[in-house]
């Protein structure tokens, strides 16, 4: 489905994905934390359905799989959305932003890392989460793709 900086994305026909770390070291437990402490303050991620190593042992994690591999980033690109969905979106993007940023958390925000399907905004990866503010500034960077604050 893709890669990034920590590893691949595979789709298991099924309605989920593996996703293979790179780094050996990686602890699932960790990630798997991360996201939930993101859901416990509002924001939207695929639920992960399993933790482990690959044969080979390579730290892995299987997901529900949101989408069909297109990231916001895309999706925004494309004129995927339309303007019901645009709203939707302004909404949900700030809203999350907000609960992040009031939680004292920092993730890797970017649109790359989205997805908006079925009117729901998903943080797909957020590949890490620091205790430590995150910025406005990281908010607005992308905001400017996705519109004014509602």
């Amino acid at each position: 489905v893709g890669e990034g900086g920590e590893g691949k994305v595979y789709s298991n026909n099924d309605g989920s994905v593996t996703k293979v770390f790179f780094d050996r070291t990686a602890n699932m437990d960790a990630v798997k934390g991360m996201y939930e402490r993101l859901q416990s303050i509002g924001v939207r991620t695929p639920k992960i359905l399993e933790t482990g190593k690959t044969k080979d042992g390579s730290p892995a994690l299987r997901m529900e799989q949101i989408g069909d591999g297109d990231h916001l980033q895309f999706q925004l690109i494309a004129g995927e959305l339309s303007r019901a969905d645009m709203v939707a979106l302004r909404q949900q993007y700030y809203a999350f932003g907000d609960a992040i940023m009031n939680s004292g958390i920092r993730i890797d925000w970017q649109l790359k890392n989205m997805r908006f399907e079925d009117g729901k905004l998903y943080i797909l990866d957020p590949s890490f989460l620091k205790q430590e503010p995150m910025s406005p500034l990281t908010l607005n960077r992308y905001g400017q793709a996705i519109g004014p604050r509602p």
